[in-house]
């Protein structure tokens, strides 16, 4: 590779570039609509034993760093059903949690009363929409589509008093089941991997931030009705742009169907997901 070509990957414009087509690619999944279908059972993945692992090292690993604190506020970027969202509530002052899905936060708010957490304030709103004078103490965002946007990741720091946490895809995620459908009726193969969190390392790295990155590797784990599981599958195929006539329709029922026991579907997604911590003051020498 000619040198200049090597000194052009150590530039931000290099890698905000790149993420141009990573961007494109998430946009139709920016949709409030596809977050309401997946809301009716997006806690499901709670009962994953993965993803209970994960989020509990995740919080600990903010913890041992100091990103949250009694007297912190978060705000929880694009929270979702706020599985984060709520035990952020636990260990700081105050939590602000913003999504674009009416329904994800139907299940927040449920949460919020179940648990008597009064600390938290939950906005419906489009994050590129979302205009605040506010700084907070940490910065939380999971799992996004917004993440496939690096100029947001420059939204994330000017908010953010002290620390960036991140969580994302590591380039892994393979849902086998989903596969096999895209392949078998649509003759397709159903690409959902992404560089994800190391896409934004290599930004955050451009500019000079010093970041700590952790993967995690394992598999999600869910059980849902024929019907349910289809809706979700379909949600996320007609985001790709798939078309699905009714014949094809009713074909992919009847094989899931014949997969299902007591119409009942256990599938599996395989993951390597990454979180990333960024601490502003060592960054300028504080700490």
């Amino acid at each position: 590779m000619p040198k200049r070509k090597i000194e052009e990957i150590f530039k931000p414009n290099f890698w905000l570039n790149l993420s141009k087509s990573e961007s494109k690619k998430h946009k139709p999944f920016l949709s409030p609509t596809v977050w309401d279908t997946m809301s009716k059972d997006y806690d499901d993945l709670e009962e994953s034993e993965f993803y209970r692992s994960l989020k509990a090292d995740v919080l600990s690993e903010m913890e041992k760093r100091g990103a949250i604190e009694s007297n912190f506020s978060v705000i929880d970027v694009c929270c979702g059903t706020g599985s984060y969202t709520v035990e952020f509530a636990k260990r700081v002052k105050e939590v602000l949690a913003i999504d674009i899905s009416q329904g994800m936060l139907e299940q927040l708010k449920k949460k919020l009363e179940k648990l008597n957490l009064k600390n938290v304030e939950v906005i419906c709103e489009d994050w590129y929409k979302f205009n605040t004078d506010r700084s907070f103490d940490t910065v939380f965002v999971s799992m996004t589509p917004v993440l496939g946007d690096l100029e947001q990741i420059d939204r994330f720091l000017s908010i953010s008093r002290r620390y960036l946490v991140i969580v994302h895809w590591a380039g892994i995620r393979k849902n086998e089941l989903l596969e096999e459908i895209s392949q078998k009726f649509f003759k397709k193969t159903y690409d959902s991997s992404s560089p994800g969190i190391v896409l934004i390392f290599n930004y955050l790295f451009s500019k000079g931030w010093a970041t700590d990155l952790k993967f995690y590797h394992g598999y999600f784990e869910r059980k849902s009705r024929v019907e349910r599981v289809w809706e979700r599958f379909k949600t996320r195929l007609l985001a790709k742009g798939y078309r699905i006539s009714a014949k094809k329709e009713k074909d992919v029922l009847n094989f899931l169907k014949d997969k299902s026991k007591d119409g009942i579907i256990e599938y599996r997604t395989k993951v390597r997901i990454g979180a990333l911590f960024l601490n502003k003051e060592v960054f300028y020498g504080k700490s």
